[in-house]
């Protein structure tokens, strides 16, 4: 409990040879499981690559990105938040209250028009907010639409 230093404790103190594995088990080697492939391509489109790391403990690939490469990070805003009816075109926003103590994040259909966006009073509810205050925001995109267009 707290301590970092169990991992090191379950590191292999000599090199794995896979040559020893199966071939079944090679071939599994820093592949994500098929359960986990949805992820694997929404934090690909969001700018995290495999770099040839394999995790210790499952052997699957391990992914990283620096902070300002996250494509939700990167093209976040700070906007002011007011109610408003929106359209069923609205996009899909992830939007926090900007808070570290009582910190609320959602997903929520939004408008953003001239530095506000503009979300329905449920959304407002569900982040603690009045209109006026501080949210940070993006919008949210398909990533498996993104991921077939490129």
């Amino acid at each position: 409990m707290g301590s970092k230093s169990f991992i090191a404790e379950l590191m292999p103190r000599q090199p794995l040879y896979t040559c020893l594995l199966t071939e079944q088990a090679r071939a599994v080697i820093g592949k994500a499981h098929p359960n986990t492939e949805p992820a694997l391509r929404i934090l690909t489109a969001e700018g995290f690559t495999h770099q040839g790391y394999i995790d210790i403990f499952d052997a699957g690939p391990v992914i990283e990105a620096p902070v300002s490469d996250i494509r939700t990070v990167r093209d976040s805003q700070a906007l002011t938040l007011a109610i408003g009816s929106l359209d069923e075109q609205a996009p899909l926003w992830l939007i926090h209250n900007r808070r570290l103590e009582n910190c609320r994040i959602t997903a929520a259909h939004g408008q953003q028009v001239d530095g506000s966006l503009v979300v329905d009073r449920l959304t407002a509810k569900r982040l603690q907010l009045q209109p006026g205050d501080s949210v940070r925001a993006v919008p949210l995109v398909d990533p498996l639409r993104e991921v077939a267009a490129a």
